[in-house]
């Protein structure tokens, strides 16, 4: 189970838009430290529906 706060929503990460993300840095850092961990890891996100990562490495 990862509780991912507002890192990492269903459908992708967030905060790649605003005017002080880097959308390269974002992703990178989830494929560094998330996506390491088991594809069927639940991910409770900081808003929205529950999620796993397995269906997020898609968007990345």
């Amino acid at each position: 189970m990862l509780f991912s706060g507002d890192a990492l929503f269903q459908g992708g990460p967030d905060a790649t838009g605003r005017s002080y993300s880097n959308e390269r840095v974002i992703k990178d850092s989830i494929r560094r430290r998330l996506l390491t961990l088991p594809a069927e890891t639940v991910v409770h996100t900081g808003h929205g529906p529950t999620t796993t990562l397995g269906d997020e490495a898609a968007a990345l």
